[in-house]
């Protein structure tokens, strides 16, 4: 290359004395004796200017604070975010106007010290890492940018191009280039780095004064649990009915057979166990609203709160006895006495009811033979002396084969009153129905009926079955079905967790599917990380829906689902994964294609 650029200086050389001497020969005199001219000297050629290299930056930071998020989301690596800046950052935590930020995504070596709440940064230089590996002493380089603020919003936001931070103990220095220039940023103090993470919990045993519980009645699960809400605490409540500073407070969100409503209320004796897949089972301790908290010195928020990984609960007549664990430490908690019960169900009185009998056999009546379609459950019970015949009839869903789970409502149709009747054979009697609720439970083939009809004056009839139902279609493997959706968005609301979005597969222009999705990879609020979110283990939550049936709009709880989420290079997104309704209808999914709501640029 350097011989290519001298042959064509000199080939330019030549043009340049050619022409000049060709100009000579026409503008001046010839040379006499007595004006002799010395002929010239050929000039040499100019060398051609060096482009001028952009001017550097030099930056004296005054300000650098961020944030220690260990491991969580790099295993095996730390990692700290920190930005120095001119101004620093508001009493919000908000960037200020007309300001400039250098913002490192920093990794080092994993910290194994004791916990503190403020981390120094480890002494060390740091590369900026293109490949973002988040390898110890490098700082990635989509997390890492410069950014500069105007008089309202930020005008300027760039990545590195290159980049290096030397930390020492007395000072910091960071050079990097941005759009070709070089940047040198001088930060001499100490970074002020919050530990974010949550301070390792510890073992204790302690005798608590206070015990009290909310209860719901069955609203939660009709017909089949009550609730209570149990807490125990060594301050209690103060007169308005608040939580008190400093107080500490272990919240247990029990389920229960259903209790008389005409006694008296008491939290029921017995053994609770622990149930992470939140059935509401009587017996159990719901894991989705049972926590630990303590309120801090000025009563204003949590001075710690933390879920529970596991917890057991005994209750008898000396008391409440409870073990609570954290990780692998483990909280032990006794109270002494009788839990004072708050009661929040709103119980109504019991009807008086004109029959109320347990019934002691059940089977359904094909439709094909009373002209119905297959989604309707027309089912006969006797007595155990057979003197009662009941017939009720249930409308399911479009696509049930077998009577689900649920409240089934003459309010609603999802109940047939008026083609409900009694037969008695002693005393002799025909009775029909205007109105009525059935609550259903089920468990594998055995189920559970709460029927309660009403007659033309008034008159409540009450029955109560358990058992297999004879002729019922066993269930048959779930229908596979491939959804491609036309579009997907993803919601969320200032409200909502961090990390917490609403994912819509739409099914035309109106229907969608509804997924509550939880990022507990790196939450934000710009977009889900990639990775697989469950149902079982609620990162995909209880709240998300599907559309089971278009025309109408009805909807359907998820029973399942898996969804491994990727991000292309391209700005697309990847879903592949099924989902599972409630009545037994699998979509599989595999769609790729920008998700409406996500931002990947922004932090």
């Amino acid at each position: 290359m350097k011989k290519i650029c001298s042959l064509m200086l000199v080939v330019a050389a030549l043009g340049l004395v050619m022409v000049g001497c060709e100009d000579a020969a026409s503008q001046v005199d010839k040379p006499t004796p007595e004006n002799p001219q010395e002929p010239e000297e050929p000039q040499e050629p100019e060398e051609p200017e060096d482009p001028q290299e952009p001017a550097g930056v030099d930056f004296e930071a005054k300000y650098s604070s961020g944030a220690y998020y260990g491991d969580e989301y790099s295993p095996g690596t730390d990692c700290y975010f920190i930005s120095m800046s001119d101004n620093g950052f508001d009493e919000n935590g908000y960037v200020r106007p007309n300001s400039t930020y250098y913002r490192l995504d920093l990794y080092a070596p994993k910290y194994e010290g004791e916990y503190r709440e403020y981390m120094p940064l480890p002494e060390g230089v740091y590369r900026l890492d293109a490949e973002d590996s988040y390898a110890e002493w490098t700082f990635s380089a989509d997390g890492s940018e410069y950014v500069v603020t105007g008089e309202s919003d930020v005008v300027k936001k760039l990545k590195f191009e290159a980049g290096e931070l030397v930390v020492t103990a007395e000072s910091t220095t960071l050079t990097a280039v941005v759009e070709g220039v070089t940047h040198v940023v001088t930060f001499a103090g100490e970074h002020v780095i919050a530990n974010v993470l949550q301070r390792p919990a510890e073992d204790k045993e302690w005798r608590v004064e206070h015990a009290y519980a909310l209860y719901y009645g069955d609203k939660f699960n009709i017909g089949v649990a009550d609730n209570f809400y149990l807490y125990l605490s060594d301050k209690g409540l103060d007169e308005y009915g608040f939580e008190i500073a400093d107080g500490t407070y272990y919240a247990f969100d029990l389920y229960v057979d259903i209790v008389d409503p005409t006694a008296a209320l008491q939290l029921p004796y017995g053994s609770y166990l622990w149930d992470d897949k939140d059935t509401l089972a009587a017996g159990t301790i719901s894991a989705y609203y049972t926590k630990y908290y303590v309120i801090n010195s000025d009563a204003t928020g949590y001075a710690d709160a933390r879920y529970t990984d596991w917890a057991s609960l005994t209750v008898d007549e000396k008391g409440v006895v409870a073990e609570v664990h954290f990780g692998e430490a483990v909280h032990k908690v006794v109270f002494e006495g009788e839990v004072k019960i708050f009661d929040r169900s709103e119980r109504e009185p019991q009807p008086e009811y004109v029959m109320d009998e347990a019934l002691a056999a059940a089977m359904r009546i094909p439709s094909s033979e009373i002209g119905l379609a297959d989604n309707y459950f027309a089912l006969a019970f006797i007595d155990d002396a057979e003197n009662i015949e009941l017939g009720v009839v249930m409308a399911g869903a479009a696509t049930d084969k077998v009577l689900q789970a649920g409240t089934y409502d003459s309010s609603n149709d999802t109940l047939l009153a008026s083609a409900c009747e009694m037969n008695v054979y002693e005393p002799e009697g025909e009775y029909a129905f205007t109105s009525g609720v059935v609550v259903v439970t089920r468990d594998g083939d055995t189920y559970g009926f709460d029927i309660e009809l009403t007659d033309e004056d008034g008159g409540i009839y009450h029955f109560t079955y358990e058992g297999v139902v004879l002729d019922m279609e066993p269930e048959e493997e779930p229908d596979i079905v491939a959804f491609e959706p036309v579009a997907v968005k993803a919601y969320t609301e200032a409200s909502w967790d961090v990390g917490n979005f609403e994912l819509q597969l739409y099914i035309d222009s109106d229907n969608y599917h509804s997924l509550d999705m939880m990022d507990k990879v790196a939450p934000n609020n710009n977009y889900l990380s990639a990775g697989v979110y469950r149902k079982s283990d609620d990162t995909i939550t209880k709240w998300s829906n599907l559309v089971a049936n278009v025309t109408t709009g009805e909807g359907a709880n998820v029973a399942d689902a898996e969804i491994e989420l990727s991000h292309n290079v391209d700005g697309t997104s990847t879903l592949r994964g099924f989902i599972l309704s409630e009545y037994g209808k699998r979509i599989n999914i595999d769609w790729t294609g920008t998700i409406e709501g996500f931002n990947f640029d922004a932090e």
